[in-house]
């Protein structure tokens, strides 16, 4: 994840979609954290981590398949 910073591996697909208002074919994978790289990247205004309700907060609409596998694996 190369605009955050991220270092991460794939855990699992959890779904995938057509975006219904760009219609771009979207995949959502879990990932597991693995750690950041040494430089912030160029253009990175920000990054942060976010509860549940944090991330409900800030993406109004989540996809559900995403939404439930949050609540599952975050309780």
């Amino acid at each position: 994840m190369e605009e955050t910073g991220v270092v991460a591996s794939a855990v699992l697909v959890i779904g995938s979609r057509v975006h219904p208002e760009t219609g771009a074919q979207l995949t959502y994978v879990a990932c597991r954290h693995e750690g950041m790289t040494s430089e912030r990247p160029e253009g990175a205004l920000e990054s942060r981590w976010v509860d549940l309700d944090g991330t409900r907060l800030l993406l109004p609409g989540l996809f559900g398949e995403v939404d439930a596998y949050l609540a599952r694996v975050l309780g």
